[in-house]
């Protein structure tokens, strides 16, 4: 996601620095170069859409993974049992310490 944000934001810069210097060029009746300027603007609104589209995507597949393992880590905290009887806590415990809270972990950057 942090790669599609820096795209997003370099190349809307770089579209809008290019439509810039592609108007003044022509209002100052020069001939190709305010066209190979407009030519990079057309390129850099389609690299922006591109960038967009796969930010969402990849927003959308972490925020559901994220979800997935939350409730596993809920169901997992669920399975501790505390009935006044310790060896069967203790058990609990050991239980609930096998599963692997890395990648729930791993998706909040921590």
């Amino acid at each position: 996601m942090l790669t599609n944000k820096i795209i997003i934001f370099w190349v809307s810069t770089l579209s809008a620095v290019s439509l810039g210097i592609s108007v003044i060029l022509q209002s100052n009746g020069f001939g190709y170069a305010p066209n190979l300027f407009a030519g990079i603007f057309a390129s850099g609104v389609l690299a922006l859409l591109i960038a967009i589209i796969n930010y969402w995507t990849e927003r959308k597949r972490t925020l559901e993974k994220f979800y997935s393992y939350g409730l596993k880590v809920a169901l997992n905290f669920n399975r501790f049992e505390n009935e006044g009887n310790l060896e069967r806590s203790i058990d609990s415990v050991l239980a609930i310490e096998q599963f692997d809270y890395l990648s729930s972990t791993a998706l909040l950057g921590i």
